[in-house]
């Protein structure tokens, strides 16, 4: 299994997971245009605007869009690759992290600051599952301190 820091566009990235948060289908379609290949039962970490947002679980790996596909969906004509995603596993951060809290944490993103860690993450790197577990530990440790204090 792998992780990824997966970029979403603001027009479309958006309203797709909330079509899948409202839908919770066990198979949705995904059109993206970086040439990256995640494979079922990856996990991919939402990023924009400069912070992480929440994770999904890949149900199908990543491949070409194929005549087949536009056919059964025409929006992803307009894309060059396609992943099934499991819309039953998508999980929304309380509040997104801020890359820059984490940054340091992840090898890929190491020692990068500004427009550099900016690309970095819109690169959809791939990260280690114990870097992903860094990750969500951190979105979920403000609700800890809240519920705490």
């Amino acid at each position: 299994m792998d992780c990824y820091i997966w970029a979403i566009i603001e027009n479309g990235g958006w309203d797709w997971i909330k079509r899948c948060l409202r839908d919770r289908k066990s198979r949705a379609s995904y059109g993206y245009g970086m040439r990256r290949f995640p494979q079922k039962a990856d996990i991919l970490i939402f990023y924009s605007k400069k912070r992480l947002h929440g994770t999904i679980r890949v149900n199908e790996g990543g491949r070409e869009v194929v005549s087949q596909d536009i056919k059964r969906e025409p929006r992803l004509k307009s894309w060059k690759y396609v992943m099934f995603l499991d819309g039953r596993t998508i999980r929304m951060f309380h509040e997104p992290v801020k890359v820059g809290e984490i940054a340091n944490q992840i090898e890929k993103l190491k020692g990068k600051a500004g427009k550099s860690l900016l690309a970095a993450c819109r690169n959809n790197p791939k990260i280690s599952v114990e870097e992903y577990k860094k990750i969500v530990e951190r979105a979920y440790q403000r609700i800890f301190n809240e519920f705490l204090f």
